[in-house]
């Protein structure tokens, strides 16, 4: 007997529907699954034999051929050892689920062998995927999926071991929904980074002006001066996520397989060792696994130590740092994730990392260090502040910044980027050079001092629009209409003058 049922299938990021195509029939007993599969989706054979068994049923001795459609599409995980026991069950006549249950329910789980539903990864995709069809559909998994799924707003049937099957095949089995409630405050707490950081004002506001446009930022000092406070104070600064952009987070994690709270609107902060492969930054294609620039996807990703990273992992960030995705490929696949997130990179100015006064390396030492950053991946970054020990006067200050105030500011220049382009998500520095050139406005005098540093310091032209892009926001945080000559000198002191010392 020839039957069909639901299921849900992962490729890299992209969710597709899967059929899982089933028949038994007379002849020598032996289990076979094609379209694809990899070793886990095999293993699923002996996982699915011995939880039929040990759940009571009869595993058929017949000739069991199992197809995963699209067989074109290479099969991965044990998502589908659900949908192939309870097409094994229909098959045999051992099981009779509800036409209406099979055409609208979507099945996807892990058995152990004694029948449980284990839970898998994906759970919130797929039901985000099923929920933006036209027709009423169902997913069906172990129960305690059953957060992810309602926080996709699906109808969700929880199913414990393979028995409660049983269940649905009688209509006892009721189906749930809960609609999601997305909050739209910041749930990030307040940890009181700008109070622990002395002094360090130039690069108080340079994180200021990063969170506001989106800017990438590197930061130079000893240790201990708060480079790594004031790569977190960004976050911090950084408006909760809209509901679009919850949705696209919690996607990445959910195919991940990483936890998260799936009704949190904070941004994602990622932080990889300086010991982090190429593929655990950029992702992996063998795995079909995002790495550290896509789960930093409308987040910050935080380099620390940025020196100390292989100059090969480095190198592969130039593409999603101008383009916001990475594109990976083998021989007979290829993979898009995507990657839009604010580099924040942390490095000491030597390799002893003494403060310049008490330096003793070698200036080919130096030199030598600071070329482990190539021109091209500098010249992608558009603030470079230097950090300096703070004085005992700072340490001792009594004045405490403003961070409300600040947070404010950050808020109006977001407003005001989105009135200028129409889109919530695009700011200064990812809004398409066209649109920038059009809506940019600049004063005669700006313009002046910009070209004049494009000649005198022989910049790039992706220089010379990046200073542009952080000139437009230290205009849109000084609520001036205008891009003016103050403006584009702190854009410039904070690209050309701290780059060339």
């Amino acid at each position: 007997m020839f039957v069909k049922v639901k299921s849900v299938g992962i490729y890299g990021l992209d969710i597709y529907p899967l059929l899982v195509e089933v028949d038994v029939q007379r002849g020598l007993p032996s289990f076979e699954i094609v379209g694809l599969p990899d070793k886990a989706v095999k293993e699923a054979r002996e996982r699915v034999r011995s939880a039929i068994k040990n759940c009571g049923w009869q595993f058929p001795l017949a000739r069991i051929t199992v197809n995963l459609s699209p067989a074109s599409i290479k099969k991965a995980g044990p998502f589908y050892d659900l949908p192939i026991a309870i097409g094994i069950l229909l098959a045999s006549q051992q099981l009779c689920l509800p036409e209406k249950v099979l055409e609208q329910t979507y099945f996807m789980g892990e058995l152990s062998l004694n029948g449980e539903i284990r839970q898998v990864k994906g759970i919130y995709a797929a039901a985000l995927m099923l929920s933006e069809l036209e027709n009423n559909c169902y997913l069906c998994s172990a129960v305690k999926s059953a957060v992810e799924a309602s926080a996709a707003g699906i109808i969700f049937y929880g199913l414990t071991t393979l028995k409660d099957l049983i269940d649905l095949s009688e209509n006892k089995l009721r189906p749930k929904k809960i609609l999601p409630s997305f909050s739209t405050s910041l749930n990030n707490p307040d940890n009181g980074l700008f109070e622990e950081i002395y002094g360090q004002e130039q690069a108080k506001y340079a994180v200021q002006i990063a969170a506001a446009g989106g800017h990438h930022l590197l930061l130079q000092g000893p240790p201990g001066v708060g480079k790594t406070m004031l790569a977190r104070l960004l976050a911090q600064l950084l408006p909760p996520l809209t509901t679009h952009e919850q949705k696209e987070v919690n996607r990445i994690y959910s195919l991940a397989g990483i936890e998260r709270t799936f009704l949190d609107n904070c941004r994602p902060f990622r932080a990889p060792h300086h010991t982090a492969s190429k593929a655990i930054i950029i992702g992996s294609p063998r795995r079909q696994m995002p790495g550290e620039i896509t789960l930093a996807h409308r987040g910050v990703l935080f380099l620390d130590e940025i020196a100390e990273f292989s100059r090969d992992v480095l190198e592969s960030l130039r593409q999603p740092l101008e383009e916001g995705k990475i594109s990976l490929g083998l021989v007979q696949q290829k993979l898009e994730f995507p990657s839009v997130f604010q580099l924040v990179a942390a490095m000491n100015q030597c390799p002893c990392g003494k403060d310049r006064t008490e330096c003793k390396c070698s200036p080919a030492q130096v030199e030598r260090y600071r070329y482990k950053l190539s021109g091209p991946i500098l010249d992608r970054i558009d603030l470079k502040v230097e950090l300096f020990r703070p004085t005992y006067k700072e340490i001792k200050s009594t004045s405490v910044f403003n961070k409300g105030k600040v947070k404010q500011q950050i808020v109006h220049a977001k407003e005001i980027q989105m009135k200028r382009y129409g889109v919530r998500h695009l700011n200064n520095a990812n809004v398409s050079l066209s649109i920038f050139r059009e809506k940019a406005e600049i004063s005669e005098s700006a313009l002046e001092l910009l070209d004049y540093a494009y000649e005198k310091f022989k910049m790039t032209m992706r220089s010379y629009w990046r200073v542009f892009r952080v000139a437009r926001t230290i205009a849109d945080l000084a609520d001036s209409l205008l891009i003016k000559e103050e403006h584009m000198a702190i854009a410039l002191q904070y690209r050309i003058l701290n780059e060339n010392n």
